[in-house]
């Protein structure tokens, strides 16, 4: 990247020439006090793109895909400590950000899904601002980002998915939407600092090992409507590790370690 002037290169299928050229029109990037900031791809470029994918990368730190009028972050490559994503992106890919050294990341209002291990291995990442609009939260997210401490999951997340926020081991606060209905299994495995946990009502399955090894944990709320907690047997280990309190419900006995009280308002079947 030469002389302010950007060249494409074709991952997979064929960007017509046209489209090539409007895409990479005055798309240049800078850098301003460590921030990456990402000027935006044309418009028209993107409306008109192909029903057969595009890969490209269009700066040396990112690689994008465009396909039928959305923009797909495939990858990120770059070192920054804050990174602001271009707000034309609608899908952040499967291991988008795997084990990058991002302290920052800013996600645009855009953003409808995040990809399964998206932001795994981020062991600085401190602070990630997630969109209103998002519609899903992939698999083993963010598992692994040990300096993440306070996280907000979007309104209309209905899933929280198999080790999403696993190993998160400085994570102290997270507030989940009242949409959300499944909690996968280890979902919140190894926060030993998170301290307390309200779970809506709406939510209808708790997954095996979901709050195993949460050391720390003093209080959870458990919703009225419950139909699945673990295996929902005296052996469940949805609270493994945890083994210095005793609390009965339906005729069992479940012994969790430092959790101070459980408040279930349900008789689990």
């Amino acid at each position: 990247m030469g002389n302010g002037i950007l060249t494409a290169s074709v991952i997979v299928g064929t960007i017509a020439a046209g489209v090539t050229a409007a895409l990479l029109s005055d798309d240049k990037s800078k850098k301003a006090d460590g921030n990456t900031v990402r000027s935006n791809f044309t418009p028209d470029a993107i409306n008109n793109s192909s029903d057969e994918e595009e890969a490209f990368t269009n700066d040396e730190d990112f690689d994008f895909d465009v396909k039928k009028g959305r923009v797909t972050l495939v990858s990120y490559n770059g070192s920054d400590k804050i990174v602001r994503i271009s707000d034309i992106v609608n899908e952040i890919a499967d291991s988008a950000f795997e084990d990058c050294s991002a302290e920052i990341i800013e996600i645009p209002e855009k953003v409808e899904k995040i990809g399964d291990s998206a932001f795994c291995g981020c062991k600085n990442l401190k602070e990630v601002t997630m969109p209103f609009r998002m519609k899903k939260l992939g698999a083993y997210a963010f598992k692994g980002c040990e300096a993440l401490e306070v996280m907000e999951v979007p309104e209309d997340i209905d899933v929280i998915g198999e080790e999403t926020f696993a190993d998160c081991t400085s994570l102290a606060e997270i507030t989940l939407p009242h949409s959300l209905k499944k909690i996968g299994d280890s979902a919140f495995s190894g926060c030993e600092n998170l301290a307390e946990i309200e779970i809506p009502n709406s939510v209808k399955n708790i997954g095996e090992n979901a709050f195993d090894g949460c050391i720390r944990l003093e209080d959870v709320y458990l919703p009225d409507g419950i139909d699945t907690l673990g295996e929902n047997n005296e052996d469940s280990d949805v609270f493994g590790g945890c083994e210095n309190i005793s609390v009965e419900y339906d005729g069992n006995t479940y012994r969790y370690g430092q959790l101070k009280s459980l408040y279930i308002r349900v008789n689990c079947q």
